[in-house]
């Protein structure tokens, strides 16, 4: 990807950096999107167990019917989540000009 960013030279300064920092800026880059990643997973599979539990106490209420609507109005909610926390994620890193596919921490 160093070499692409080079070859490209599409971002003066990440062009202008030596292959020491540019390294350093994509593997720290790399290491938060995954951090951040993780912490968006655990927070929506947290808001899933929540709409779940909620649906149960919905279905007591109103039945099957009721236990559907919840858990679809849960999963609309778990989705816009999921999309704006994945930009909020991608935004910082596209501004400096990274191509946030091409991070990967194996």
């Amino acid at each position: 990807y160093m070499q692409t960013i080079r070859r490209e030279g599409t971002n003066a300064d990440l062009v202008a950096m030596s292959d020491l920092e540019l390294r350093d800026l994509l593997m720290s880059s790399a290491r938060n999107l995954k951090v951040q990643s993780d912490r968006k997973w655990l927070l929506l599979m947290a808001g899933g167990m929540a709409c779940f539990f909620a649906a149960i106490m919905v279905a007591t209420a109103e039945g099957t019917r009721g236990f559907g609507l919840a858990l679809l109005a849960g999963a609309v909610v778990l989705y816009g989540i999921n999309e704006f926390a994945g930009r909020r994620i991608r935004e910082p890193l596209i501004a400096r000009g990274i191509d946030t596919e091409r991070l990967r921490v194996e």
